[in-house]
């Protein structure tokens, strides 16, 4: 396999309930994706 182009996707994924530590609150969490396509056109 050749790579041929790779896309970074920053999103921000939002909890079903607020997850609480003695340090801070969370409410979302980020996530990244990746796409990765090859020469011959497949990607995933």
């Amino acid at each position: 396999m050749e790579v041929r182009k790779v896309e970074l996707f920053l999103l921000e994924m939002k909890l079903k309930e607020e997850f609480r530590t003695s340090v801070e609150a969370l409410s979302s969490r980020p996530v990244v994706l990746v796409r990765v396509e090859e020469k011959g056109g497949e990607e995933g």
